[in-house]
């Protein structure tokens, strides 16, 4: 790729997925390379783009996976309440662990 086609692949990764057409804002290695086919009409392997978006400074990020909706006031008062009564004691670490 040239200098400024990784100038465009960087402003484009920054713009996020959604922009380009996927269902998610989460950027791939496998969709990255269909972006840059669609694009710049260019195919690398996996690995090779793996070196490419590293080296336009961008690095694998794993999303924290939650509940979409989740109520806190509940998710507390399980905490608190709900398995204090369930009496489940933790003995010392490492004490009856699997």
């Amino acid at each position: 790729m040239s200098e400024s086609q990784r100038k465009k692949l960087a402003a484009m990764l920054i713009a996020g997925p959604r922009r380009f057409g996927f269902s998610t804002e989460l950027w791939t290695l496998s969709r990255i390379k269909q972006l840059i086919a669609r694009q710049f009409g260019e195919e690398f392997s996996i690995g090779h783009l793996h070196r490419i978006v590293r080296e336009l400074g961008f690095s694998a990020q794993k999303p924290e996976r939650r509940a979409r909706e989740q109520d806190v006031r509940a998710v507390r008062e399980f905490r608190e309440r709900t398995w204090p009564a369930l009496g489940k004691e933790r003995g010392p670490r490492g004490e009856h662990s699997s």
